[in-house]
């Protein structure tokens, strides 16, 4: 038997999954016997973004064949008015409490680690990572993912709970968390964990990565993005400004910078260590498109990534306003939870606050 080959229309964010300068619908060549979730994964589209696909007005399963020569539509959950799934921040939210007891749990077991910043960008990443971003599930390597650098590599327990989550790295590896020999360091190391785009944590460097990323992408045709999570008391230093400065210059409308602006960092406020207002103002005058959000809001962040680049040849930046430690009571912008590990009374007590079982 040969190949099938069916037309795929995209609907609503989905469209972002759309090979660069093809028309809708366009086509998709796959093996004989391929069905609808094999589509779907060779868009690259997470398998919690496709909400309802259809043929000829008939809903078709995840398990359906495709019939050569047909055509197929995909919608999100939001476009597709998904049964049961109000919204989509309704269906991530459940998924952000799971990493916030992931990063809890690995935490406490690592018995070392930066809980506060984790906790603070958990929207953050839950919204890019299932949603956003443009990634091929069980592929790391995938030529056209979208990229995303942890600058603020101290935080990265947020990112490999997602890993986990998403089924990229077992949920039991996360107990080895900070272990001599784990993949899962507390600094990201790429060389043992692809998932990861970068060697991150000594701070300052990651916009820098991300650029070159961003500018690698436009010179080769690519379409995929570069997301970059900053840390607000790592925008103090210079390296930071020399990367949005060249940003500004050659204009990748293909980065986007998030600052995670908790504003507290290792030892004391941002505002006394050295503060960084007007901070939005700081980025427009280095030709950047800024918005504000609620970072813990997942339809304002939702809404922020969708309308990236907010102008048209420019680099986008969102800044985020977070809580240091959200979602556990005792660790919401406390200075200490910067760098500190619960005990096992204390993991009791923020399990019960997250909603999770112990």
């Amino acid at each position: 038997m040969g190949d099938v080959t069916v037309k795929i229309r995209l609907f609503a964010s989905l469209r972002r999954f759309q090979p660069k300068g093809s028309d809708a619908p366009f086509p998709l060549t796959l093996p004989a016997g391929a069905v609808v979730a094999d589509a779907i994964a060779a868009l690259g589209i997470p398998v919690k973004s496709a909400g309802i696909v259809a043929c000829n007005d008939v809903r078709l399963e995840p398990t359906s064949p495709l019939v050569d020569g047909t055509e197929v539509s995909i919608f999100p959950p939001l476009a597709g008015g998904g049964a049961g799934v109000a919204s989509e921040a309704e269906r991530l939210r459940p998924i952000a409490r799971r990493l916030r007891e992931h990063v809890i749990r690995m935490i406490t077991a690592a018995g070392s680690g930066h809980p506060g910043g984790s906790l603070s960008a958990t929207e953050i990443v839950t919204a890019l990572f299932f949603h956003t971003l443009r990634r091929r599930p069980g592929d790391p390597t995938w030529a056209d993912r979208d990229r995303f650098v942890v600058s603020k590599g101290h935080g990265v327990p947020i990112v490999y709970a997602a890993l986990a989550e998403l089924g990229e790295i077992p949920v039991a590896e996360l107990a080895s968390l900070r272990k001599l020999g784990s993949r899962l360091q507390g600094h990201p190391d790429r060389v043992v964990l692809p998932w990861v785009e970068a060697a991150t944590g000594s701070l300052g460097q990651g916009l820098s990565i991300a650029l070159g990323m961003a500018l690698a992408s436009r010179l080769d045709g690519g379409q995929w993005r570069v997301f970059c999570l900053l840390g607000d008391g790592e925008t103090q230093a210079g390296q930071v400004w020399e990367a949005a400065m060249a940003a500004g210059k050659y204009k990748p409308a293909n980065l986007i910078a998030i600052l995670d602006y908790n504003k507290i960092q290792s030892f004391g406020t941002v505002s006394e260590v050295l503060d960084l207002e007007p901070l939005a103002d700081k980025w427009r005058a280095f030709r950047w498109a800024v918005r504000e959000v609620d970072g813990h809001d997942i339809d304002a962040l939702l809404a922020a990534f969708a309308a990236t680049p907010f102008e048209p040849g420019h680099p986008s930046v969102v800044i985020a306003h977070t809580v240091k430690g959200k979602g556990v009571s005792f660790m919401e912008n406390d200075l200490a939870w910067h760098y500190k590990a619960p005990d096992a009374a204390q993991l009791a007590r923020a399990l019960v606050e997250i909603g999770a079982a112990e």
